[in-house]
């Protein structure tokens, strides 16, 4: 069997039987779990897959990989949880408006909180109280760890303690034609019992965002098993109301992609048969990880349009190396200061860039061309089929 679907179908029954809390098969195959190890990283679920094989018969040395991953992260998932509360508090002091989404609230779902894994704390703040948002973070310690690039997708990055705060002033980048959408967001929401400025999204709009973002990186270099165990949860602990979910996601386009994405939860964590397209689909994500492949991420920043353009194998690599490696102004700015007062240099902060990439991050380097040669019609073709089958 391809080495993607074997793997991924024994990752997938793990983790079906941890969140039903029934005892995990054994491997029906001759299972090397020094790659299983590397293939649940990519995943971002080795955390959870530890609890099910730490008594099988699985290498010390590779046992003890999954464990120390398993304890770190429920360290860190213990700090977030303490200091989400903190800042939480902090803004209902400062009167900041605030509405918490994602892993932070997705992670209540699961058996055990501490089974899902978040990379960081992400926070949606109303415009009007951005800035001052981002002066309680600096008060409480918290450093800027990641600044908007191109100015598109406005958020900026805390750091404090290992601990990652990300506050968004929108739920979509600006350039998406989901950003109206999700720019009401506020609009939608509901104060949380005895608070003035904590928010939450009902339901239904909590399923839709959810949705859209795993659509987002669906289409943006693939996938992970995660999201749909996120997706799974969703649908199988919540109610809603289902007239008001399918419309609003029929006005976003998102009804079909909706379907195949319980098809394929159902496929991972319920054992539903698969014809030919749900294995292709299932495939996909499964090579996909947390985080997408790089190929597929690399394909998706070109336009389809300007894939219909003559010199497709030239011009449109350009592109994407120039939009790679030559940021905006304002990414540019907040590498080197100096560009404040004096943006005529910013050509020589360019060449500066790239010399220090070649000397530092000689890997960087290898990383982009080996995409850009990978970058052709075949990928492309495969991307598109894929969509297609999943109702984009």
């Amino acid at each position: 069997m391809d080495f993607y679907l074997q793997y991924g179908n024994y990752l997938s029954s793990i983790l079906q039987s941890l969140i039903k809390n029934k005892k995990p098969a054994q491997p029906n195959f001759q299972i090397d779990w020094s790659k299983f190890f590397h293939f649940c990283m990519h995943h971002k679920v080795a955390n959870m897959v530890y609890l099910s094989i730490k008594d099988f018969n699985v290498p010390k040395e590779v046992l003890s990989k999954f464990k120390d991953v398993y304890s770190k992260l429920t360290f860190i998932e213990a700090k977030q949880e303490i200091y989400s509360d903190m800042v939480y508090s902090a803004f209902e002091d400062n009167e900041v408006s605030f509405l918490p989404v994602k892993g932070i609230l997705i992670k209540k779902l699961y058996p055990v909180e501490n089974y899902r894994s978040s990379g960081d704390i992400d926070i949606l703040i109303k415009n009007s109280d951005f800035e001052k948002s981002c002066k309680v973070l600096e008060s409480l310690g918290y450093k800027t760890f990641e600044k908007p690039n191109k100015g598109n997708d406005y958020h900026i990055s805390y750091e404090k303690n290992s601990v990652h705060i990300e506050l968004h002033s929108s739920l979509a980048p600006k350039d998406s034609n989901f950003y109206d959408y999700f720019n009401k967001s506020f609009h939608r929401a509901y104060l949380k019992e005895n608070s003035k400025f904590h928010y939450l999204l009902n339901n239904e709009d909590f399923y839709i965002y959810t949705l859209y973002h795993l659509y987002k990186h669906f289409v943006k270099g693939g996938v992970g098993v995660r999201y749909f165990l996120d997706m799974y949860l969703l649908n199988k602990k919540m109610t809603f109301d289902n007239t008001y979910l399918n419309s609003e996601l029929k006005k976003l386009g998102l009804f079909d992609f909706n379907k195949t994405v319980k098809e394929l939860s159902q496929v991972f964590f319920e054992d539903k048969s698969q014809d030919n397209r749900l294995m292709e689909l299932s495939r996909f994500v499964y090579i996909s990880g947390a985080h997408g492949e790089q190929t597929f991420f690399a394909m998706s920043m070109i336009s389809p349009k300007d894939t219909k353009k003559k010199g497709f194998y030239f011009t449109n690599k350009i592109k994407f190396f120039c939009d790679a490696w030559f940021i905006g102004y304002d990414a540019m700015k907040e590498r080197y200061k100096v560009l404040v007062n004096h943006k005529w240099l910013l050509p020589f902060c360019y060449i500066h860039k790239g010399f220090y990439t070649l000397i530092k991050k000689p890997k960087a380097i290898v990383r982009e061309k080996n995409q850009i040669a990978n970058m052709n019609k075949d990928v492309k073709n495969y991307i598109d089929s894929i969509n297609k089958m999943a109702g984009i």
